[in-house]
């Protein structure tokens, strides 16, 4: 348990720092969504319904992204703190189970 305590001491902030606020991130959404609004005013009815589930369609392609990313990022986790307590050399079953 000693291991587990170093580990997290080493490599976990005791601050909540895990999300910072990114002021370039929030102005492009900002920016994003008032220029999707301005643009939806100007479509006409069937251009709208297209546009509408085009947005729909590609949140939906991002969501599986994200997804993906996580749990690709969540099994290189899991191996690396496998090689931390096991030892890399007892890691290749995990890791054709994983991958």
């Amino acid at each position: 348990m000693d291991r587990l305590s170093d580990f997290i001491e080493r490599n976990i902030p005791k601050k909540n720092e895990f999300f910072k606020k990114d002021p370039k991130y929030l102005s492009a959404v900002v920016c994003a969504v008032a220029k999707k609004d301005e643009l939806i005013t100007k479509l006409d009815p069937a251009s709208k319904r297209i546009f509408e589930e085009f947005l729909e369609l590609n949140n939906e392609a991002q969501e599986i992204a994200v997804s993906k990313h996580f749990k690709q990022g969540f099994r290189l986790g899991l191996v690396i703190t496998s090689q931390a307590f096991i030892g890399a050399e007892d890691l290749s079953p995990l890791i054709d189970y994983l991958y």
